[in-house]
């Protein structure tokens, strides 16, 4: 049977997606990790069902009541409430939903190489490095990365319809980039940088000042960016009334841009992943050996194409500032590998530019073995990796294992074993997160639950103050000390905890609902 030349075009595009999706396919039975995902989706079940589009447009991606957060990202709450509607908290539809996003994306990676940047069956090789590479797991296994994905789908289509109009100067393709440029700022603060990276590409492969219309065609997008800029700003400032200025956004975190020698080392050797890698518990040593190995390619590459390398590192770069900054300049810094699925496409830029991928022969039997290797084992890395986000337990189990000096890894540990009703061990791992950070927020509340447990009470009360001395604003701190006053027959104190506790958080229907008890009595 003779295959249409339409049917051909797409078999590329059907292996990419069954390959990714035999190679995820056990997300599908993991539950949650409980970092995020339980604030996200559990905690916001009703309020997301109950909530409408001026409602999700205009608050953090938290639905914090002090309107305090940095994250603005609504569309992660439009793709999260389109789950809830097919499956409620059920988390197979929402991992379902992560690998489909992963799939899409690896696709229009394809698309975009093979039509503006390589050779067909080069794109081809980049975009399965693109699928099955094990930094990108995070972002698929875990369901919060989804925001990455998703970011990647609007980048990428904004970007893509950018060069067309670039070739063909259609409005068409003007008006589309800028609708996709739209929904990606809506998705997630980094695709402010996309317009950097459109005049990057402009300047080194489309540079024609002399042509009267693409001089007026750079005002016009010039003009065009700014005013969704704006746009986005304005609902940005509307709904995080405090921690989302402008000045967090760009000029906090600086400090640690060196991490981004981890970062490459992630991207390639990522034999020491992590779930939740902190500074202290990562090394530099892989990231200065890529280093070091992409001079020598360069090196050895006749005829380097220095535009495709600068724009590669470009893309790399750019995408990857909003890792360094950090709206809690307080806070241990976290290298969380889901930043890096954007990036990945500038470095299989530069990769694909040096030797040896820039001389091979794809013909050649040696080199298409070699590229299999390659594919088979960065799957099985992958394979291997999301089995730590199979669940709460296994997931803070394995940070702690990679990231020993991180108190709040240890606490989260600590609130698994907790859920599970493993006091002891519960303690043990709240005891070690004090021990590296005797601040460490939420550690002596969940001390005070446990002391409860044992009907200790004084011990108890001394806990939940503490961790009111350094967390004032915990509402839930207030609300289990409401609880102790409760069950100690101190009702004027209790009721005070309690109204405390529901100014601070209106949502907190804990605090409420006992608040009507003790109003009613």
């Amino acid at each position: 049977m003779k295959l249409s030349p339409q049917f051909k075009k797409i078999i590329p595009y059907i292996i990419l997606v069954v390959f990714g999706f035999v190679l995820y396919y056990q997300t599908l039975s993991f539950s949650f990790v409980y970092l995020d995902d339980n604030k996200l989706i559990l905690d916001n079940y009703q309020t997301l069902r109950e909530a409408g589009v001026f409602k999700i447009f205009t608050s953090d991606v938290f639905f914090s009541a002090a309107g305090n957060s940095f994250y603005y990202r609504p569309l992660l709450s439009v793709s999260l409430l389109l789950d809830f509607f097919i499956s409620g908290t059920n988390p197979f539809w929402f991992h379902f939903t992560n690998i489909i996003l992963h799939l899409l994306s690896a696709c229009l990676v394809f698309a975009i190489f093979k039509k503006y940047f390589f050779s067909k069956k080069t794109a081809y090789f980049l975009a399965f490095i693109f699928l099955v590479h094990p930094v990108m797991t995070q972002a698929v296994a875990w369901i919060p990365g989804r925001n990455d994905s998703l970011l990647t789908i609007f980048v990428l289509t904004s970007f893509y319809l950018f060069l067309n109009f670039l070739k063909t100067d259609k409005p068409v393709y003007l008006w589309t980039h800028l609708a996709f440029f739209i929904i990606a700022l809506f998705t997630k603060e980094t695709a402010v940088f996309l317009p950097l990276l459109c005049l990057a590409y402009y300047f080194l492969f489309d540079y024609k000042f002399s042509k009267e219309n693409k001089q007026n065609n750079f005002l016009i997008i010039l003009a065009l960016w700014f005013c969704a800029f704006i746009i986005w700003y304005l609902f940005r400032a509307v709904s995080l009334s405090t921690g989302g200025s402008i000045n967090n956004l760009f000029l906090s975190g600086f400090k640690n841009l060196s991490t981004i020698i981890i970062y490459l080392g992630k991207v390639i050797f990522p034999f020491n992943l992590s779930v939740y890698p902190i500074i202290q518990d990562s090394t530099y040593w892989y990231g200065a050996g890529a280093f070091l190995l992409f001079i020598l390619a360069i090196t050895l590459t006749p005829k380097v194409n220095y535009r495709h390398l600068l724009f590669g590192f470009l893309w790399f770069f750019i995408f990857l500032i909003p890792s360094f900054l950090n709206p809690d300049p307080g806070a241990v810094f976290s290298l969380f590998e889901h930043r890096l699925y954007l990036p990945l496409i500038g470095i299989l830029i530069c990769l694909a530019e040096v030797y040896p991928l820039r001389n091979l022969n794809w013909q050649d039997k040696k080199a298409q073995l070699g590229g299999l290797i390659i594919i088979i084992i960065f799957s099985v890395l992958t394979i291997l990796h999301c089995q730590h986000f199979s669940d709460r337990l296994n997931f803070w189990t394995e940070a702690a294992k990679k990231s020993p000096n991180s108190a709040f890894v240890h606490n989260n540990l600590g609130a698994m074993y907790h859920l599970n009703n493993d006091l002891d061990k519960a303690k043990v791992e709240y005891l070690i997160a004090l021990k590296i950070n005797p601040n460490q927020g939420l550690v002596h509340n969940n001390l005070g639950l446990i002391a409860v447990s044992n009907k200790k009470f004084t011990e108890a009360e001394s806990e939940y103050k503490k961790e009111l001395e350094f967390n004032p604003y915990y509402d839930n701190a207030l609300t289990n000390l409401g609880i102790l006053y409760f069950k100690t027959n101190r009702l004027t104190d209790a009721k005070a905890a309690f109204l405390a506790a529901y100014r601070l958080n209106p949502n907190n229907l804990e605090a409420y609902n006992n608040l009507l008890i003790l109003s009613a009595n």
